[in-house]
């Protein structure tokens, strides 16, 4: 599919709009994403670290969990709207210990431990896609020819500034065969970084390399589309290395599942989303119980007392409406304990 393509563009010459456009048609056609894959960390002098993870993308929904054996690690999302980080309590993988709720990408899902940065959905210190990055009017086209057996396409990406007087340099190898997804992405400290030395004793480059790339059906389009399989990321400081288990392309994805896991008691939910405001609750379904009979009883107008978590509604000595009115709500109050009995009951 890639090299008809190519062959078509090579009478016209490549340009970085035709190759733009290009990446632009399979990153859309990979609108949902999902992988699952092991991760390891490889540090100098450091055990390798291992981590067995699912990623999710779909559309600009994002979702990363990971585990650490038999105990979930981590888990981070955005719901297109809002981003979730969810932290377990230590020896109790089953129970929330925290989550917090912000209006940023959360920081798990920008590091180079997703296959968005080998599929180009993101671009190492950079914003928007591989596509946009062979499109802003810095990029050049390079050589064609042959790596690993596939044909590719080189493009010099040009210098892009990360922060003042922190600029790196950027190239792509694209596999025009492996509908055009890129084989490696090269970022390196440039020659007009301030940094650059220090950059390049401490970092050095940073390389994405693609070492296999496996057909997977898409059910939506009804064809066969490439996705990286074996993934490695080389820097000074440390290795990634990511062996896909498996992949499916354009799967129905419901919103639920960018929304982070039911709570457990005393679990701190931590609200970032208003700017300057920071709102911090601690989850307790007894007092939320508590709550509902208070206001019950506010509606049957019967006098209140509260004793810590517990809330009694004391009916008025007399008349046979007010306490109809009381048992009425006591009875619905107990449907609601019953109900939550049920939702939070130990499963086998």
């Amino acid at each position: 599919m890639g090299s008809g393509v190519l062959s078509d563009l090579r009478a016209q010459e490549l340009t970085t709009r035709d190759i733009g456009g290009r990446l632009r048609e399979t990153l859309s056609a990979l609108d949902t994403v999902r992988m699952r894959y092991r991760l390891t960390a490889t540090r100098k002098g450091v055990a390798p670290f291992e981590r067995d993870v699912e990623w999710l993308a779909s559309g600009n929904r994002r979702k990363l969990t990971s585990r650490l054996g038999d105990a979930p690690f981590s888990w981070h999302s955005f719901d297109g709207h809002r981003s979730y980080e969810v932290s377990f309590k230590p020896g109790e993988p089953a129970h929330v210990e925290r989550i917090v709720k912000t209006n940023a990408l959360p920081d798990g899902l920008k590091h180079a431990q997703t296959p968005a940065f080998w599929i180009g959905l993101q671009v190492f210190g950079r914003t928007g896609t591989l596509a946009d990055a062979v499109t802003d009017g810095r990029a050049k086209v390079g050589v064609e020819e042959t790596l690993e057996g596939l044909r590719v396409v080189r493009i010099d990406l040009g210098e892009h500034e990360r922060h003042p007087g922190n600029s790196w340099h950027y190239e792509a190898v694209l596999a025009t065969d492996r509908d055009w997804l890129p084989l490696e992405l090269i970022a390196r400290p440039s020659k007009s970084n301030v940094k650059n030395d220090q950059l390049r004793d401490e970092v050095g480059e940073y390389k994405f390399t693609v070492s296999d790339f496996r057909l997977v059906r898409d059910q939506a389009l009804d064809r066969d589309c490439w996705v990286p399989w074996r993934m490695q990321m080389h820097m000074n400081l440390v290795d990634l290395d990511i062996q896909v288990d498996s992949a499916m392309v354009n799967q129905s994805v419901s919103d639920r599942e960018f929304l982070p896991p039911q709570p457990a008691p005393d679990t701190y939910i931590v609200d970032d989303t208003i700017p300057g405001r920071r709102s911090v609750t601690i989850h307790s379904p007894k007092a939320a119980l508590a709550d509902q009979a208070a206001v019950l009883a506010r509606e049957v107008q019967l006098p209140v007392s509260s004793t810590g978590n517990l809330v009694e509604a004391i009916p008025p000595s007399s008349g046979w409406l007010t306490r109809l009115a009381f048992w009425t709500g006591a009875t619905t109050l107990l449907g609601a304990a019953v109900v939550y009995t049920f939702r939070n009951r130990p499963r086998c």
